[in-house]
């Protein structure tokens, strides 16, 4: 079995590196909607939130998924500012999200819904997703011309 380097010029290397960032995204899309079915379980047993510990407690996954997303968002436009315009995509999608977020969470500890936060946040989620589809498939991601035969399409 041939051993993989991961000397920075290695295309191997490089390969394997290139999915942490969309990975990230990835994963914290998961935990969102994981996130948004625990928040409408969560809701459904115990009413109004009432309480700020009430409120990370039934929107916690939310709140670490989308601070994942945008975490890798920053990070893939501050390691890759080429990909350009899709990246920038997802990135707004991101902020989008948090602004939604913020403005849902103080509406909530005030008692009250927040309609046009809701829109942000899943307006959001949906931007970031067409962001992160966008720039992986502009891209060639993970290799243009790799082979199921070629090291780097192992």
């Amino acid at each position: 079995m041939p051993e993989l380097s991961t000397a920075p010029d290695s295309r191997e290397g490089v390969l394997r590196r290139s999915y942490v960032v969309p990975a990230g995204v990835v994963i914290g899309v998961a935990l969102e909607v994981i996130g948004k079915l625990w928040d409408d379980s969560w809701h459904a047993h115990h009413g109004d939130l009432g309480s700020v510990a009430a409120l990370f407690q039934a929107h916690f996954l939310i709140f670490a998924g989308a601070a994942l997303v945008l975490a890798a968002a920053v990070a893939w436009v501050r390691r890759r500012p080429s990909r350009g315009l899709p990246v920038m995509v997802l990135l707004a999608g991101a902020v989008a999200q948090v602004v939604g977020l913020v403005w849902d969470s103080i509406r909530h500890v005030q008692g009250e819904e927040a309609p046009p936060a809701h829109v942000l946040i899943f307006g959001g989620l949906a931007v970031g997703v067409v962001g992160l589809v966008w720039a992986v498939v502009s891209s060639g991601f993970p290799a243009r011309g790799a082979s199921a035969s070629s090291p780097a399409g192992r």
